[in-house]
């Protein structure tokens, strides 16, 4: 699903180290910044001092780039797969749920998913407030998604739900959690949108097969 970025940026801030070097380690260093942004790879520059140093900088501006972009691209799947479910006339699950449930499913074998930027369609839940009017995450009891539950009667193991969660930090993927209830109707869809009361395996995350809907993308 992810889009191969088609460059990288040079920055004038890197200029002063570059100078420094000569024109055949300048080469160098250009060669090992395209395939470093293009395909991940490592330079070693063994004791060059002013090659190393050049490349510090050059790194960081790389990765930065590199982040933004992967999260532009998600911003702009994610769109899609909103323009499609109107398309539809169905309901698009909020970000949260949509990457976890087929985003995530979707990358190939090894393929790292990018860590994206908050997105204006994720409402945040939990209690407390960020510096700016923000809101900011607040992990939920065991006493609180019981009674989640409860009301949705879906059988989802609250403690279980705590358990898993809290070990991974609270966590989605790369993305901190922001709506701590949208990942329990994942859990209780994975039991089949069981609504009985009746415990049926909800210990066990969700595990989607996106199927034909993130063909339409």
């Amino acid at each position: 699903m992810d889009k191969e970025r088609p460059g990288i940026m040079i920055y004038f801030d890197v200029l002063p180290a570059v100078e420094r070097l000569s024109k055949e380690n300048a080469g160098i260093l250009l060669q090992a910044m395209l395939r470093y942004g293009k395909y991940g790879t490592i330079p070693d520059f063994g004791d060059s001092e002013g090659l190393n140093i050049a490349w510090s900088f050059v790194k960081q501006a790389i990765d930065r780039d590199n982040e933004r972009y992967a999260g532009r691209i998600l911003r702009q799947t994610y769109g899609g797969y909103k323009r499609e479910m109107q398309r539809r006339n169905e309901e698009p699950l909020p970000f949260e749920e949509w990457y976890q449930q087929i985003y995530l499913p979707s990358l190939e074998p090894g393929e790292e998913p990018p860590l994206p930027p908050p997105l204006p369609e994720v409402e945040p839940s939990g209690g407390g407030k960020r510096r700016g009017g923000g809101q900011r995450f607040v992990p939920p009891t065991v006493e609180e998604v019981r009674a989640y539950c409860v009301e949705r009667r879906n059988g989802v193991d609250p403690e279980a739900f705590i358990d898993f969660y809290a070990s991974k930090g609270w966590r989605v993927g790369n993305q901190s959690m922001k709506d701590w209830k949208a990942c329990v109707r994942t859990w209780e869809r994975r039991n089949g949108g069981q609504r009985g009361g009746g415990q049926n395996g909800g210990g066990v995350p969700f595990e989607y097969n996106p199927g034909d809907m993130t063909g339409s993308l």
